[in-house]
């Protein structure tokens, strides 16, 4: 019996363990649907992957209305907007907003982007710039008008291990997707 029961437990570690820091985001700005979109992005096909409790935050430009991002969710859980700051003195000129889950059961492709949710702003605007909280290089809790609040991104997978890995396209976001093409008239020569 405690052959089993020690075989399960390292079965569950290893499968546990397999998935750790494994886990991409990124987010895009969906010009079609006026929406930001956050990915994430496995490297492997993972079919009822547990995906647990996670917070993925998004800095935006002060311009932003002061209210909380309208989420819609996709995967992963129930996203919402559950705290945000803004303007924080050891960041100014920035708003940031911790979006959260408790997770579900997801399939991942390799490589692909799983949409986990969308969001707008309280006025539909657009605004160049956003993007997701880069751990170890944004303020933490203990940065000056951060008021003790944790802003790190955050997947949790079975067995509440560390799934997120990294960012990846995390430069910010642009409005305008201009693939216009110019055409200069061909000029006739005069006699």
């Amino acid at each position: 019996m405690k052959y089993c029961l020690l075989l399960v437990i390292s079965l569950i570690s290893a499968i546990s363990g397999s998935a750790q820091g494994t886990l991409k985001l990124t987010i895009d700005w969906n010009q079609e649907s006026a929406r930001y979109e956050v990915f994430a992005i496995s490297p492997s096909t993972q079919r009822n992957f547990a995906f647990g409790k996670a917070q993925i935050a998004v800095v935006v430009p002060k311009s932003s209305p002061d209210t909380r991002l309208n989420v819609v969710s996709y995967a992963g859980g129930s996203w919402t907007d559950e705290k945000f700051i803004t303007d924080p003195a050891s960041s100014p000129g920035k708003d940031f907003h911790a979006v959260a889950a408790h997770g579900s059961t997801v399939n991942f492709t390799a490589n692909q982007k799983l949409l986990l949710f969308s969001f707008t702003f309280a006025d539909g605007q657009c605004r160049e710039g956003v993007r997701l909280f880069n751990n170890g290089a944004d303020p933490g809790a203990s940065a000056q008008g951060f008021n003790g609040i944790d802003f790190s991104n955050s997947i949790l997978g079975g067995g509440n291990v560390q799934i997120y890995h990294s960012n990846t396209s995390n430069s910010g976001t642009t409005c305008m997707d201009c693939p216009v093409e110019f055409t200069v008239p061909k000029l006739k020569k005069q006699s």
